[in-house]
């Protein structure tokens, strides 16, 4: 599994291997990412993370 950076702009917890960003506010062509290979993936576009899992109890 690689490493993950702590410099991601927002990080998203989810519990699906596909994910789908669009940029929010700012705006961007609606990407498809798979997380399946290492269980995260950051958006080409935005740099938002998604992460498969639960957040840390000390996310909070």
């Amino acid at each position: 599994m690689s490493t993950i950076r702590s410099d991601a702009p927002e990080t998203v917890y989810v519990d699906t291997d596909t994910v789908r960003c669009d940029g929010g506010a700012a705006g961007h062509p609606l990407v498809y990412l798979n997380l399946s290979n290492d269980g995260w993936i950051d958006c080409p576009y935005c740099d938002k993370r998604f992460i498969k899992g639960e957040p840390p109890a000390d996310a909070a």
